[in-house]
């Protein structure tokens, strides 16, 4: 889409969306003078602090700051990008785009393969083993609906979709076939469970395909990435659970399908899934927008530890409290379900701890403990929120027995590590402003290399306008989209002569700055310093208890 008419498209939807009605399906609002009061959709409070002013079209809250426009609500609250909200909300006002008429067709083929894909499953003699399997494993006729599960033969699914109108292009795009080394296509799933993975919005965006053959490899199979799908943003279960999500307000993370498709048979719908893959930080990001706190309910296994304390970490991070959940004897929700252990889930649950606590548990010695300690510290000054990062540090340092002296010693060195993140994010906001105004963005691409930067956005954000993409299409492609967008909104009030000036003049002094190998090499030289100290004092501690 040309520039001139995507600037006239985001106009038109702005002028028909009334944001009052957009933001009321998250949050009870009440008049309040000329704008609308609630409670703030983006983190946990008593007392309303977030106002919708109808006649600007924007939003703020001015207790956690969030602020932005029917835009950047949308896709803080659902995590979607720029486009994606741009593409949702037309559908709201009625406008057709170019984007939307372009993705629909590849919607509407997902929407049509999964129709087949259920109807080979529910009424067909290939279907009958893949019904046993799940008959098998305790999955409900319900579940089975409600899901959408079908199956894939292998044969037959182009030349239903053919018949139906599809080419063999947009089959391709979506995933639905390859092409072979030798020449032609075939279906890319062969004689496979296929379970539908929806958007925030009940589109079908791509499928996962369970081998029903014990050897075959790789046991799941997801079809590839797009435009509208993405494993580190989307995460399994959202859509059909979200009413239960809402009201509860504590999402349940598991690693799989089945664990979701488990829980939700033991009326547990709050389960959530990544799916071939660790808890991202996009996935991070989105809960942090929907809950205050989330519970890791992850295999018993090693891989399963693992995989645990990464999200704790990237949970952490972006403000969420992560709670820990064991189960005594199953392996997870999904064996658990199949053996009639439905109490011992809801007993897990129901003692589930909070990060710390599970932390202090599994380490084994005084120098693990001092790792896990300073990581843990390192991930909570990394929390934007000043309330919700001395409320983690306060519990971590309950949680270990460190004392306000201790705690206050490792935070100091931490500080210059907190440095380094702050120069990133002045660098951040450099990348930014050149979004927002044509003189900044010549200077930076001009007079800056890639190797100038210190944050991995700001330096993809570079390369962007380096290529001679356009502003919009910088936003609307960039992974992190609703951060530039909403850092943009904010800035864009700040913006004047004086400030411009002063971005410019930061830009072009950038290259000569040696902050950054200084900072590097403190950094290193800290985290042996908060090692060194933690163990001294655990070892002190013990010391004192009588060993």
């Amino acid at each position: 889409m040309r520039e001139d008419n995507f600037r006239e498209v985001i106009e038109k939807i702005r002028a028909s969306v009334f944001i009052v009605d957009v933001v009321s399906n998250y949050v009870q609002l009440k008049k309040a003078g000329k704008s609308y009061r609630g409670l703030c959709p983006f983190h946990a409070e008593k007392t309303p602090s977030f106002y919708v002013d109808p006649d600007k079209g924007l939003y703020h809250c001015f207790g956690c700051g969030a602020s932005g426009n029917v835009f950047t609500f949308l896709m803080k609250k659902e995590g979607l990008s720029f486009s994606e909200a741009v593409r949702e909300l037309a559908k709201i006002a009625g406008i057709k785009i170019d984007e939307e008429i372009k993705s629909s067709k590849e919607l509407l083929v997902l929407k049509e393969a999964k129709a087949y894909y259920q109807r080979l499953l529910n009424e067909s003699e290939e279907g009958v083993p893949v019904l046993n399997y799940l008959k098998q494993r305790k999955v409900t006729t319900e579940t089975i609906l409600t899901f959408g599960l079908g199956y894939a033969s292998g044969a037959g699914l182009v030349t239903y979709l053919k018949n139906r109108g599809f080419d063999f292009y947009t089959m391709l795009k979506v995933g639905l076939i390859k092409e072979n080394p030798r020449g032609g296509y075939s279906e890319f799933f062969q004689d496979r469970l296929i379970i539908p993975i929806y958007d925030h919005f009940g589109n079908v965006v791509a499928f996962g395909g369970r081998a029903m053959k014990e050897f075959d490899e790789p046991k799941y199979l997801n079809t590839a990435e797009t435009e509208f799908f993405s494993k580190g943003k989307i995460l399994f279960g959202y859509y059909i659970n979200k009413k239960d999500l809402r009201d509860s307000k504590v999402p349940i993370i598991v690693e799989g399908y089945f664990d979701v498709m488990a829980l939700f048979m033991m009326g547990l719908k709050r389960g959530l899934a990544p799916m071939g893959t660790a808890l991202t930080e996009g996935h991070a990001s989105f809960i942090s927008s929907q809950f205050p706190q989330a519970i890791l309910l992850f295999d018993s296994d090693e891989a399963g530890k693992r995989a645990t304390l990464r999200s704790i970490k990237v949970l952490l991070e972006k403000g969420v409290m992560p709670l820990v959940a064991n189960l005594d004897s199953s392996k997870d929700p999904a064996e658990a379900w199949e053996n009639g252990r439905i109490e011992e889930v809801t007993k897990a649950l129901d003692n589930a701890v909070d990060f710390a606590k599970y932390i202090l548990n599994i380490s084994n010695s005084i120098e693990e403990r001092a790792s896990n300690v300073r990581d843990l510290l390192e991930s909570v000054q990394k929390i934007e929120n000043p309330v919700l990062r001395k409320d983690f540090g306060d519990l971590i340092a309950r949680a270990f027995g460190i004392g306000s002296i201790g705690l206050n010693e490792v935070l100091k060195l931490l500080s210059g590590q907190k440095r380094e993140n702050v120069i990133a994010g002045v660098d951040f906001s450099l990348a930014v402003a050149a979004l927002i105004d044509s003189e900044i963005r010549e200077v930076l691409v001009n007079e800056l290399t890639a190797e100038d930067f210190l944050s991995e956005d700001a330096k993809s954000i570079y390369l962007a306008l380096k290529e001679g993409k356009t502003p919009e299409e910088v936003i609307s492609e960039h992974p992190r989209s609703s951060r530039i967008v909403e850092y943009a909104m904010n800035y864009l009030g700040e913006m004047n002569d004086k400030v411009k000036v002063e971005i410019i003049k930061k830009i072009k002094n950038i290259r000569a700055s040696k902050v950054r190998q200084m900072l590097l090499k403190q950094r290193l030289e800290n985290r042996e310093n908060i090692e060194k100290i933690l163990v001294e004092f655990f070892k002190s501690k013990k010391e004192n208890m009588g060993g």
